[in-house]
């Protein structure tokens, strides 16, 4: 699966620094376009979506603008496209009662 990310001025302002689950500003993006639950690592993103696991390498831009983001340096809006491998070892969790 093929997902197209755009980092907008918007996340960029309301994003939280270093906190790679809910409100950092790529989380945020994904957020947008449809995904529920995401990490966001230098290394790979995760995304959990329609009860799976699914993970990418993290391109090398956008892992430049979490590292200047949680540094507090000056970041820009920018866009980059990630190719989602699904985790097919993956077991969803069950509910608590």
């Amino acid at each position: 699966m093929k997902l197209h990310i755009e980092v907008t001025a918007e996340d960029i302002e309301t994003g939280v620094r270093e906190d790679s689950t809910c409100c950092c500003p790529i989380a945020l993006a994904l957020h947008r376009i449809g995904v529920e639950e995401v990490s966001v690592g230098d290394d790979t993103i995760v995304v959990y979506k329609n009860a799976g696991r699914f993970e990418a390498e993290t391109p090398p831009e956008a892992a430049l603008f979490v590292e200047r983001f949680d540094g507090c340096q000056q970041v820009a809006p920018f866009s980059f496209d990630i190719e989602l491998h699904e985790d097919e070892a993956y077991e969803e969790p069950e509910a608590s009662p």
